[in-house]
């Protein structure tokens, strides 16, 4: 996955498709209207458990699954969770062999390659190809290429990407034209505009990024590759070279020298919740987070965003 993404940062939450879910595609000739209940639909009735993420393409499915519901006649239960919790919930049901889950959200980088071990994903490779049962206008070759890579394993395509995220700096355009600064383009630049910005005695960290376990892995690896290490190499674990140790070594200082206070118990809500309120000058986190900072009702700082590629590392 390293060697997939190096130089950006891919995220990837994914719907996977179980055998019911995927039958309810419908074939390309169907009318538009063929799918409602009380007009022969074979689904209507039926009932699936549909489990996702806490995240911003949720929140935009959300008010979209009633319409799905009166098209196809289908009842959709529905249950969110946070990432880390999320996982453990599918890894426990999954173990017991009785899961009652249909459809669910899964994070390549996280869990794609136990997931698969333990088959645990259903192929879509046949109901993709299969105009029966997916329409002729949803065309697989849509779909980024390193999306695809990622959502395939050995050649078995095991999810749909439904969003792709880059890591990227956001910063308080009125905070650098005070201090005089550009944009950074190097992380030696980073680290001195977070410096030179930190200003804790009125409540203002040079720079917010995630710092909680698991969910910290995503932004952390854009730093790993900047300094030219990588997670693997040849299927071995290679996070203790001297490029590895350098990058963990510089991010650690980061958010212990100009970060908030506990922010190793940050995680995107927490950071992006942190800056919106004004209490950041920098955060480095997804380009899914640019639309509720943008907004005027969720952030504080709407009009004095400012957001950048995310620099190059030595």
């Amino acid at each position: 996955m390293g060697k997939l993404v190096k130089g950006w940062l891919l995220t990837i939450l994914v719907v996977l498709l179980a055998i019911a879910v995927a039958g309810c595609g419908g074939g390309s000739g169907q009318s538009k209207d063929s799918g409602k209940a009380g007009e022969g639909n074979k689904l209507a009735g039926q009932t699936i458990r549909f489990v996702a993420a806490n995240h911003n393409w949720t929140d935009t499915i959300k008010p979209l699954i009633p319409e799905f519901e009166k098209q196809t006649g289908i009842k959709v239960n529905m249950e969110s969770y946070s990432e880390d919790p999320l996982t453990q919930k599918l890894t426990v049901e999954f173990t017991s062999g009785t899961s009652t889950i249909d459809v669910f959200m899964s994070r390549p980088l996280q869990e794609g390659k136990l997931f698969s071990k333990n088959k645990w994903y259903e192929p879509l490779n046949n109901y993709i190809n299969d105009a029966q049962k997916t329409p002729a206008d949803w065309d697989w070759n849509d779909f980024q290429k390193s999306a695809v890579q990622a959502t395939t394993n050995n050649g078995n395509i095991f999810a749909v990407p439904i969003i792709t995220e880059w890591e990227m700096i956001f910063y308080r355009k009125d905070l650098f034209e005070k201090a005089k600064l550009t944009p950074p383009t190097t992380l030696e630049e980073l680290e001195a505009a977070a410096k030179k910005l930190n200003d804790p005695a009125n409540g203002i960290a040079g720079i917010a990024s995630r710092g909680q376990r698991g969910l910290a892995v995503t932004q952390f690896s854009s730093y790993l590759y900047g300094f030219g290490g990588d997670f693997l190499k040849d299927g071995k674990c290679v996070l203790d070279t001297p490029e590895a140790v350098k990058a963990f070594q510089y991010y650690g200082k980061m958010l212990h020298d100009y970060g908030p206070p506990g922010a190793t118990n940050m995680s995107w809500p927490q950071v992006s919740a942190l800056f919106a309120s004004g209490k950041a000058a920098m955060m480095t986190d997804a380009s899914s987070m640019l639309p509720g900072l943008l907004d005027p009702q969720k952030s504080k700082v709407a009009d004095k965003l400012g957001f950048a590629v995310f620099p190059a590392g030595p």
